[in-house]
């Protein structure tokens, strides 16, 4: 992916992000939202786009190269969490990734994708999850410490 590249792109009645003629996020109707997303992607300088688990990911995560870049952007909606306490547990018949009482990640009936989800964090030290548009996310990105 080349980050410069990535645009807003107006489809039918809604707002997609856009490399050349692939699109990768769809915002519907809020140009906003999309608009953010490629100011994120341009400055943290995501080249790749990465999941545990498709379809229907619970994790989408970037990296700038081999990376999942540190820093700060003005606005964002993060939480913070503790790589190092993060553990797989099963509770109410799914398998979800916490750190201690907050949970991140929920997997459903998938345990093999909640753990491997828990070691991405880990190899990463992955410190935040960070959203665009909550409720209604269409990216999830995390920030390494």
């Amino acid at each position: 992916m080349d980050p410069p590249a990535v645009k807003t792109e107006h489809v039918g009645a809604g707002w997609r992000v856009t490399l050349g003629s692939n699109a990768f996020l769809d915002y519907g109707a809020d140009e906003a939202a999309a608009a953010r997303a490629v100011e994120v992607i341009q400055h943290y300088h995501f080249t790749r786009q990465c999941f545990v688990k498709r379809p229907y990911a619970a994790m989408m995560y970037w990296r700038n190269g081999v990376a999942v870049p540190p820093g700060n952007m003005a606005g964002q909606d993060c939480i913070t969490l503790h790589p190092e306490n993060v553990t797989v547990i099963y509770a109410d018949a799914r398998w979800k990734v916490m750190d201690g009482s907050l949970w991140l990640l929920d997997f459903f009936a998938d345990q093999s994708a909640a753990e491997d989800a828990a070691r991405i964090i880990r190899s990463y030290s992955l410190n935040r999850e960070c959203f665009i548009a909550r409720p209604h996310v269409a990216m999830q990105y995390w920030l390494a410490e």
